[in-house]
């Protein structure tokens, strides 16, 4: 399907590019929903990338915000019954994470003024270590948030303090814990199997 999409739009008219753009992933549903949304997603990052325009602050903080909202969804919360009641039918969780991807995608790159400020140095970093954050948040969260919370929950200590802490401390050590796991494991993974690669294409005889 990517394929017929990139073809269309090189080889045919480009009026006909778009309204195909976001007709093709629907048959994505023939297959599974997921299958159609991750379609969706493709469709309209091609769209943000050929067509996107900037907007006003104040509606790209809007959007911005609105995705942000979606992005918490949570099948307890009341502030989401709305969407549960009424969407249930088309699995809401992971169509509200969906859209609150396309809303955060577009209020941040579609806004000169959200884009500069959110180019800083410590996200950016952050950014670079969200995937070994990912990898290792939740064994940390268990091995270590935990009894810190149950040791100073032990101490009869205000429970607000207590998650204060807890959070303080659990956040700092992961970030320290996921720089040397990018550094010494992802990073390093990437660096040993570049290498096997480019071997391996020195050594391979041409047919």
């Amino acid at each position: 399907m990517l394929f017929a999409l990139f073809y269309v739009y090189h080889k045919t008219n480009k009026k006909i590019f778009l309204p195909i753009l976001f007709l093709a992933p629907m048959l994505g549903y023939l297959y599974s929903f997921y299958f159609m949304i991750g379609m969706f997603s493709f469709a309209f990052g091609t769209f943000l990338y050929l067509y996107g325009r900037k907007i006003p602050t104040f509606l790209a903080f809007l959007i911005l915000g609105l995705g942000l909202y979606l992005a918490g969804v949570n099948e307890t919360s009341m502030s989401y019954q709305f969407f549960y009641s009424h969407i249930h039918r088309f699995a809401p969780y992971d169509l509200l994470n969906f859209l609150s991807g396309l809303f955060i995608v577009t209020g941040v790159l579609m806004n000169t003024k959200i884009s500069k400020l959110l180019d800083n140095k410590v996200l950016v970093k952050l950014g670079e270590l969200s995937f070994s954050i990912y990898l290792i948040h939740l064994s940390l969260l268990y091995v270590l948030a935990v009894p810190i919370f149950n040791a100073l929950n032990a101490l009869s200590l205000n429970l607000f303090f207590n998650i204060l802490i807890t959070s303080l401390i659990f956040i700092l050590i992961t970030i320290i814990c996921s720089n040397f796991y990018s550094k010494y494991v992802d990073k390093l993974a990437i660096s040993v199997a570049n290498k096997i690669e480019s071997k391996l294409s020195r050594n391979k005889k041409p047919s």
